[in-house]
């Protein structure tokens, strides 16, 4: 199954590999053979056993790529020593946390590198003063909330217990707790970051210690900085939290009770905060009418002209969507057959375009773009504030001057390239 998503609206101390002169243009077995060498119990090539499940964990399948090897470190100190080899010999690599970006080199990468798997960072802990949960990377928010049920805590985390740790809070965060608290990065609900930077160092990164300015950039930009291996998340006290799927069927006086049950739920948010609904709308079989395009338009047009969603509050991180009331809708768009995906990629240009140019024509667009569920063509970063884009390209210089996670990690978004 291909998927496409769209907006509308890390580190250890210097190892032995970076002490070493080796020449550059290498193939990516040499990092492989180095790696396989050190570390021969996280080191997978495509004839080990393991591979194949490695390299097959993207919810967009056209990111199952064919890696030259996967390295799974266990700790900080393992994930260095990758960096440090990696950026020696200058090696392209990729990073995969969840594997749930809708972009398929944003997590994975083809035989000219080396894919990082989180497999193994699966730290996740609650410390006694229960004021901090950390969770490795390798974790997805079902994980965390299985391993709090029945402390009476939470966190602002994923929506849908896959998705993955790292990406979501790199991204942003957008939450079942958003009303309440704001994006998970935001508000102080990050703690600490502990990561690897392109030199092997590992650093912990706070909003008021000496990697102040990392950690401001770490809370909305996804993978241009630094790899990380660690996140202390600030708990919510959650005692009792009921969850339902609810589906209403189809057809015309449907659509109209749930448009007007969207509306009248968000115009009285404010009565009770710790509410959240995620409203979805189906096209496909046994789904709506005969006519795809025009009920599309017709969902995203009225729901854009007629809802109301209170924008989660706090400004404090790179992105700093104006705080507007603003709908964001996200397309969610599924196909079984790669020769078809031109014609997907035609229809999501065409539509959106469309939907866009209406919304212009009554001043309902929003410049802000969710990073975690955009598509590759879209000019994230370029939503953000000017003054914030050129803040990230500062920071990127100061903490990745050879530009390792722009250049040899290319996937994904990247600050440089804005």
């Amino acid at each position: 199954m291909h998927s496409l998503l769209l907006c509308v609206a890390v580190v250890l101390t210097s190892v032995a590999a970076s002490q070493v002169e080796f020449p550059y243009n290498l193939p990516p077995t040499a990092a492989c053979s180095i790696l396989k060498a050190i570390y021969p119990n996280n080191k997978l090539l495509p004839v080990d056993a393991g591979y194949v499940n490695e390299t097959q964990l993207s919810w967009d399948t056209s990111a199952c790529l064919d890696p030259a090897c996967v390295f799974a470190p266990s700790t900080s100190a393992q994930m260095s020593v990758a960096i440090s080899t990696l950026a020696t010999l200058r090696t392209k690599f990729a990073m995969r946390g969840g594997g749930h970006m809708p972009i398929s080199t944003a997590a994975n990468i083809n035989s000219s590198g080396v894919l990082l798997s989180s497999t193994n960072l699966i730290q996740l802990r609650l410390l006694a003063d229960r004021q901090t949960v950390s969770p490795g990377p390798g974790n997805t928010w079902g994980k965390v909330y299985e391993y709090l049920d029945g402390t009476g805590l939470s966190v602002l985390g994923g929506r849908l217990g896959p998705i993955g740790v790292p990406g979501l809070l790199l991204g942003g965060g957008i939450s079942f707790y958003g009303n309440e608290y704001g994006f998970a990065s935001s508000n102080g609900y990050i703690r600490a970051y502990e990561c690897v930077l392109a030199n092997g160092r590992v650093v912990t990164t706070t909003e008021r210690n000496r990697y102040s300015g990392l950690y401001w950039a770490l809370r909305g930009d996804e993978n241009s900085f630094c790899i990380v291996t660690r996140f202390d998340l600030k708990p919510i006290d959650a005692p009792n939290t009921m969850l339902t799927d609810a589906t209403y069927g189809n057809g015309t006086m449907v659509k109209k009770q749930w448009i007007d049950s969207i509306y009248n739920f968000v115009m009285q948010v404010h009565k009770d905060t710790k509410a959240a609904i995620i409203p979805v709308a189906r096209f496909g079989s046994g789904y709506c009418t005969s006519r795809p395009k025009e009920a599309l338009n017709i969902v995203h047009d009225t729901l854009f002209a007629g809802v109301e969603a209170q924008l989660a509050n706090g400004i404090g991180y790179p992105q700093r969507p104006v705080e507007i009331p603003t709908f964001w809708t996200e397309q969610s768009i599924s196909w079984s057959r790669a020769e078809d995906d031109a014609i997907l990629e035609h229809f999501k240009s065409s539509v959106n375009a469309e939907i866009n140019a209406k919304l212009e024509v009554i001043k309902a667009t929003s410049a802000y773009l969710y990073l975690s569920d955009a598509s590759e063509n879209q000019a994230v970063f370029q939503s953000y504030p000017p003054e914030n884009l050129a803040r990230l390209k500062a920071i990127r210089s100061k903490y990745d001057p050879t530009m390792v996670f722009t250049k040899l990690m290319p996937g994904g978004f990247k600050v440089a390239n804005a």
